[in-house]
C-alpha cells in the first residue's frame, strides 16, 4: 500500500492495490509481483500505463484521470484500465500465437 495518506484511502476505496494486485506502473517505475516478472501480457499492460503517464504528463495528471475513471466506471471498466487490458491482450494474442 502507498504510504501517502490519500493516495492510501484512494487505493483502498477503490480496491487498486490488494493482495491479488499483480502489478503497479508509478511513472517509470514499474512493479510487477516476482511470480508473474516472466509474463509478457502483463509486463506490455504495465508498459501501456507508463505511455498513459507520458501523455497525460504527470503522476499526478494520471492519477487524477485514472482515479476518477475507476470511482465513475469501477477499476476493471474504467476507460484506462480497459485500453491497458484490451492492448495488452490483442499484442500478446497476436504476437505470441
Amino acid at each position: 500500500m502507498p504510504n501517502e495518506p490519500t493516495l492510501r484511502i484512494a487505493a483502498q476505496a477503490l480496491g487498486l492495490i490488494t493482495k491479488d494486485t499483480i502489478g503497479l506502473t508509478l511513472r517509470y517505475g514499474i512493479y510487477i509481483r516476482e511470480d508473474y516478472w516472466n509474463d509478457r501480457e502483463t509486463v506490455i499492460h504495465e508498459l501501456i500505463h507508463l505511455a498513459q503517464y507520458e501523455k497525460l504528463g504527470s503522476i499526478a495528471g494520471f492519477l487524477q484521470k485514472y482515479l476518477q475513471e475507476c470511482n465513475n466506471f469501477g477499476y476493471p471498466q474504467a476507460p484506462m484500465e480497459q485500453e491497458a487490458r484490451i492492448f495488452s491482450a490483442k499484442y500478446f494474442n497476436d504476437k505470441y500465437r
